[in-house]
């Protein structure tokens, strides 16, 4: 999958740019906080239908403006693929796709397929588990639908319950309508979990021998990375099908009411599970070296890219904002051999020295300085 041309307007400090992008390599040299970082936010804008960074549609919006846009062309297969993105200040936004009216955010997802690398990225591994199962849950999302639809459905039924919980601690609500209603919720929520139990299974699975390949290669040497779905749900030794799973799920969440109702929210759900990231068996988490947890992080979501390419047979663009800062010299060098033939290639830093060794054919550079994006001859 390939980015082809961009015309981006008042997208935060971003006043007006236009991009005909390399298809290989494209580098942007500037300054912190001159607008390298809202460029490939903008750029990446339609592959999760929202910011990388977790911002409101709203805060991207340049201050002096009442509005942003975005013009996106992508290419896979000979095919182009035209995104219009137009947001306001009041928090709506119109976009279409080839002309066509998109009017649910998870209609835009799997679209364009990307995979965002930055300093947030190195920390994944140390981290809290909040990061590990957004990790999983962008990188499974961008492969199914299905599990997206699941996943809304169980946030949202949590929500119910933690706001039952906080009824009947107020009196609002009787014990019995209490019971009641938490039964009938955690049938519900069995439903759901139970399938994405499963696929953070398989996908985790799925990513091990990639992540232990490309670590090995970063790191130059023989390693083995093993990631480990850790859930309450979940026994790693069992190969329970799916609805075997829902009815186990069913039981612990049964089980557990009295202590939910004493805490006064939910325990245990999709919302709660972890993945153990350990290195020729030592736990990376509470053992690794810094070196250790960065080159396992950045082998974790490279090997998202080997299984969209597995699976969608599209190798997926790759959005790199300062990551060569956050590695050695030596790793760094083989990171660049290892993703420059199978990517197009997206790259903010503001360390030329960082890129200035590495000249792909025909890769192209820009400037970026207080919002304006200029590109070297």
């Amino acid at each position: 999958m390939i980015l082809n041309k961009a015309t981006i307007l008042d997208f935060r400090n971003l006043a007006e740019v236009h991009l005909h992008l390399n298809n290989k390599v494209n580098i942007f040299i500037g300054n912190n906080g001159h607008g390298k970082t809202n460029l490939l936010e903008a750029l990446n804008y339609p592959s999760l239908a929202r910011s990388f960074r977790g911002n409101k549609d709203e805060e991207l919006i340049n201050f002096n403006s009442q509005t942003a846009s975005l013009s996106i062309q992508a290419t896979h297969n000979k095919i182009e693929t035209h995104f219009q993105i137009g947001l306001n200040k009041e928090g709506t936004r119109k976009v279409t796709i080839d002309g066509d009216i998109i009017r649910k955010k998870v209609d835009m997802i799997g679209r364009l397929h990307t995979l965002v690398l930055d300093p947030q990225t190195v920390s994944l591994v140390r981290d809290a588990p909040a990061g590990r199962r957004r990790f999983l849950d962008v990188g499974l999302g961008t492969l199914s639908l299905e599990y997206v639809m699941h996943l809304q459905s169980c946030n949202r039924i949590v929500k119910q319950k933690n706001r039952l919980l906080k009824d009947f601690k107020k009196r609002v609500i009787n014990r019995r309508e209490l019971i009641d209603n938490m039964n009938a919720w955690n049938c519900e929520l069995a439903s759901h979990a139970a399938p994405i139990a499963e696929s953070r299974i398989s996908y985790c699975r799925e990513l091990e021998p990639f992540a232990t390949s490309i670590y090995s290669e970063l790191a130059s040497s023989n390693s083995e990375l093993k990631l480990d779905f850790v859930s309450r749900f979940h026994n790693s030794e069992k190969e329970d099908k799916n609805s075997k799973l829902e009815q186990e799920i069913l039981s612990i969440l049964d089980y557990i009411i009295e202590d939910e109702i004493q805490r006064g929210r939910c325990l245990v759900g999709p919302q709660t599970d972890d993945i153990r990231v350990t290195l020729n068996k030592i736990d990376l988490r509470n053992y690794g070296s810094q070196g250790e947890t960065r080159t396992a992080a950045i082998a974790m979501k490279l090997a998202q890219s080997e299984v969209i390419a597995k699976r969608k047979q599209i190798r997926p663009i790759l959005f790199l904002d300062d990551i060569f800062s956050e590695l050695d010299r030596d790793r760094s060098a083989r990171f660049q051999e290892l993703v420059a033939g199978k990517h197009q290639l997206l790259i903010a830093t503001a360390r030329i020295e960082d890129v200035e060794k590495w000249s792909p054919d025909n890769a192209k550079r820009w400037v970026v300085e207080s919002g304006t994006v200029k590109e070297l001859a």
